[in-house]
C-alpha cells in the first residue's frame, strides 16, 4: 500500500471502522493541544514582527483524528515495542522520524503508521462489514474535513480500492475462514512479533500464536461497557387472582407528603400589593421586583444523590419538556350513597422510579377543548417502597430483582388528581407511574420536567411491569366521572323530562 500524507476518504472508512471496533478513542486533547501550540507559535512570531500566515481559527481537525501509540497498543494484541519495530521496517526515507514525539506525552501515530496499522488489523482481522456501515464511516470521515456524505455510487469506487475486504450488501463478512496461525489469499502476512503481548487491566501475558482473529475479540475486557450501564428489562410482577382497585383523591401536599411534594401558589388570594396587610406568608415568603411579586423560597427540594451509584458517574441537571396525550378512560358503573352511577377507569400496567434523583412535573399548557369550571390535568399515581422482607405470596415478585427491599407496596398504592394550577415533585426512588394526563380525546398536557441524569441506563430510570397472564388480576384507579360527563348527564336527563 502507498503511504499517504492525508486520508482518502475510502481509507478514513476503514480507520473509523477498525477504531469503532478496539474501541479506542482518537486524542481530541492532543489534537486541541497542538492547534493551541501552533496559535501560540504564530502570536510569538507575529510580535517579533516575523509572522507570515495566520493559523486556521477553527480548532476542528480537518482530517480523522490520530490516536496515541500507547492507547492503540493497550487495545490491540501488541505492545508499543512490537508495533515501533513493525512501523520502523516500514519506513520510507523521508518519512518523519519515529522516535519524535512531543516531550511529556505519547507520541501520536503519523497518518501513514496509522493507515498501515488500521490496514493490517482490517484485513488480518476479518472484521465483519456491511454496505451499510462502510458508508456510515464514510460519510463521519467526510463530515471532520467538512465535506458532504458519498455519492451514489461510492461503494462501488470504494470496493474496487479495497478488493481485500470485499463486503456484500449489508451482510456480514464469514469471519470463520481465516484460521489461527493462517493467512487469507491475497492479504499480507502477519506482523511478527516474538512473542506478542495481550494487556489485560494492566499487565502483559505472552501469547503462544499469532492472534489472527475476528477483531471483536481483541477488546480488552475492561474496556466493555460494564453492566450497570445497560439498560435492564423492566422487572415483572405477576398479579395472580390479584385485584386492586384504588379512588383517586384531590392532590394536597399533607397527603403526598409521604412521596414528594407539591407546588403551588399557598396563598392565590393575597395579590402582591397586598403583601404588608397580609401577614405572615408560608414558605418564608418575601417581597420581590420592586413590590410587583411575592416570593415563596424553597417551593420543592431538587435531590442528586448519584454519588452513590454503582458506575460512580455523576449527574447532571436537565430540563426536558414532555407532551402528554390525553389517555382513554374507560367506563363503569359505581354505588356511592345508594345511588347508581359511572366512574372513570384507568388500569395501572407499569411503574417506574428514578433512585437516584428527585423529578419534578410542571404543567406548562394545555390543548383541546375544557370545561372552563374545571381544571382537572392529569392523574397522579404513587406507591412505597417494600419495607417489609417479602411481598404476599398472592403478589410474588420476580426472584432476579436486583432491587432488594426496593419493589413497589402495590397494597399502599395511591392515587391523586391534580389541576393544571399545580406542579408535583417525585422524591428519589419514589415508585409512580408514568404521566397520566386527562381530558378530551385529542387533547394534550404539556409539562417542563426538571430532574438529574447521569447516562447510565438503569441508574436513570427502573420500571417494574404488571402482568396477569391468565387475565385474572388487575391494577385499577378509579376517578370520578368529570363536570363535563356530569352536565352532559344532566342535559340528557332534562331533556327527557
Amino acid at each position: 500500500m502507498e503511504p499517504t500524507k492525508r486520508y482518502s476518504a475510502p481509507t478514513s472508512a476503514c480507520v473509523d471502522l477498525a477504531y469503532a471496533y478496539l474501541d479506542i478513542e482518537r486524542d481530541e486533547d492532543a489534537q486541541q493541544e497542538k492547534w493551541q501550540a501552533e496559535v501560540a507559535a504564530w502570536q510569538r512570531r507575529r510580535d517579533r514582527g516575523r509572522a507570515r500566515a495566520q493559523p486556521r481559527d477553527d480548532p476542528k481537525p480537518k482530517k480523522p483524528l490520530r490516536t496515541s501509540l500507547r492507547a492503540f497498543a493497550a487495545a490491540s494484541p501488541y505492545d508499543e515495542s512490537s508495533i515501533r519495530k513493525h512501523l520502523k521496517s516500514l519506513k520510507e526515507d523521508g518519512k518523519p522520524n519515529l522516535s519524535d514525539r512531543p516531550a511529556g506525552r505519547p507520541r501520536l501515530l503519523l497518518d501513514w503508521e496509522d493507515e498501515i496499522i488500521v490496514k493490517d488489523i482490517l484485513e488480518r482481522g476479518a472484521i465483519p462489514v456491511s454496505k451499510s456501515e462502510v458508508v456510515e464511516a464514510a460519510n463521519r470521515a467526510r463530515a471532520l474535513r467538512g465535506q458532504s456524505a458519498v455519492g451514489k455510487h461510492w461503494f462501488e469506487r470504494w470496493m474496487a480500492i479495497h478488493p481485500e475486504l470485499n463486503p456484500e450488501p449489508d451482510t456480514e463478512l464469514d469471519t470463520t475462514q481465516t484460521a489461527v496461525g493462517s493467512t487469507a489469499p491475497g492479504v499480507s502476512p502477519p506482523v511478527s512479533v516474538s512473542p506478542q503481548r495481550l494487556r489485560i487491566g494492566g499487565t502483559s501475558t505472552a501469547l503462544t500464536q499469532p492472534p489472527i482473529l475476528p477483531i471483536s475479540q481483541y477488546r480488552r475486557p475492561q474496556q466493555a461497557a460494564p453492566r450497570h450501564r445497560e439498560k435492564m428489562a423492566p422487572l415483572k410482577i405477576t398479579l395472580d387472582g390479584v385485584k386492586i382497585a384504588v379512588t383517586a383523591q384531590s392532590l394536597h401536599g399533607d397527603t403526598f407528603a409521604p412521596f414528594g411534594e407539591v407546588i403551588q401558589n399557598p396563598r392565590p388570594d393575597v395579590h402582591p400589593s397586598q403583601f404588608d396587610d397580609a401577614g405572615p406568608l408560608p414558605l418564608h415568603a418575601v417581597p420581590a421586583n420592586q413590590g410587583s411579586a411575592i416570593k415563596f423560597q424553597h417551593v420543592t427540594k431538587m435531590v442528586n444523590r448519584y454519588g452513590q451509584a454503582p458506575s460512580g458517574k455523576p449527574g447532571s441537571a436537565v430540563m426536558n419538556m414532555f407532551v402528554c396525550a390525553a389517555r382513554r378512560l374507560q367506563t363503569q358503573p359505581s354505588r356511592s350513597h345508594g345511588t347508581v352511577s359511572s366512574s372513570r377507569v384507568f388500569e395501572v400496567k407499569i411503574l417506574e422510579r428514578h433512585p437516584y434523583t428527585s423529578q419534578t412535573f410542571s404543567p406548562l399548557s394545555t390543548t383541546g377543548s375544557r370545561d372552563m369550571n374545571s381544571k382537572e390535568g392529569y392523574l397522579v399515581i404513587v406507591a412505597p417502597r417494600l419495607e417489609r422482607p417479602s411481598l404476599p405470596s398472592s403478589i410474588p415478585g420476580p426472584s432476579n430483582v436486583g432491587l432488594g427491599q426496593d419493589k413497589p407496596d402495590l397494597t399502599q398504592l395511591k392515587a391523586f388528581i391534580a389541576t393544571t394550577d399545580q406542579a408535583v415533585t417525585y422524591g428519589a426512588g419514589t415508585w409512580h407511574a408514568p404521566m397520566v394526563a386527562l381530558g378530551p380525546e385529542g387533547s394534550t398536557v404539556s409539562f417542563i420536567v426538571t430532574q438529574f441524569t447521569n447516562g447510565v441506563g438503569n441508574e436513570d430510570c427502573e420500571e417494574v411491569v404488571l402482568e396477569s397472564p391468565n387475565g385474572d388480576g388487575h391494577v385499577l384507579i378509579e376517578l370520578p366521572q368529570s363536570s363535563n360527563a356530569r352536565a352532559s348527564r344532566r342535559a340528557q336527563v332534562d331533556s327527557n323530562l
